[in-house]
């Protein structure tokens, strides 16, 4: 039996040994597949960052020359903003003015009033814009000009609406206790 018992064991050693070399071989070739997908990955990983490095590359001059594009946008909405403006305060303040020079404080007093507020804005405008000093110190003139006919008007109108007494006639009204 040692025979057979031999022959069985180097049949199971065989057969192990045969078993182990297909493992291997199987083995060998997911290593091989392995090495051929690592290699696969690493070039597509590389392409994809060669391809993110050209993206960049082409993305941030574009990038900021939109940023510096937004800011001149920024700018120029900034300037419209102050030309418009200005031009409704120049265009007003002549009305005004004009209206200032021609208008009855007595008549239209309130509208007088309403008027020299809005001078009053306009010559506030212009004082932060230098560039604008001849028409600022017309405004001005006009403004102390409608002043002037605003106090002239209220003189008139205390004037008007006073009882003039005559000062011995008063002190003889008085009684002795408050003299």
């Amino acid at each position: 039996m040692s025979a057979d018992s031999d022959d069985y064991v180097a049949r199971n050693v065989d057969a192990k040994l045969q078993q182990d070399s297909e493992w291997l071989k199987t083995f060998e070739e997911n290593l091989k597949k392995s090495r051929n997908l690592n290699n696969e990955i690493t070039a597509l990983l590389e392409s994809f960052r060669n391809r993110l490095v050209q993206l960049e590359q082409s993305v941030v001059p574009l990038y900021e020359k939109t940023a510096l594009l937004r800011q001149k946008q920024a700018n120029i909405r900034k300037v419209l903003k102050t030309v418009d403006a200005m031009q409704q305060f120049y265009g007003r303040a002549a009305e005004l003015e004009c209206s200032i020079r021609e208008g009855n404080a007595s008549v239209e007093r309130e509208q007088f009033i309403e008027r020299m507020e809005q001078l009053a804005e306009a010559i506030s405008f212009f004082s932060s814009h230098p560039t604008y000093q001849n028409q600022l110190d017309s405004m001005r003139l006009t403004f102390e000009s409608g002043c002037c006919a605003l106090e002239k008007e209220f003189r008139n109108m205390l004037l008007a609406n006073s009882v003039m007494l005559d000062a011995p006639i008063i002190s003889e009204s008085l009684d002795n206790e408050y003299g």
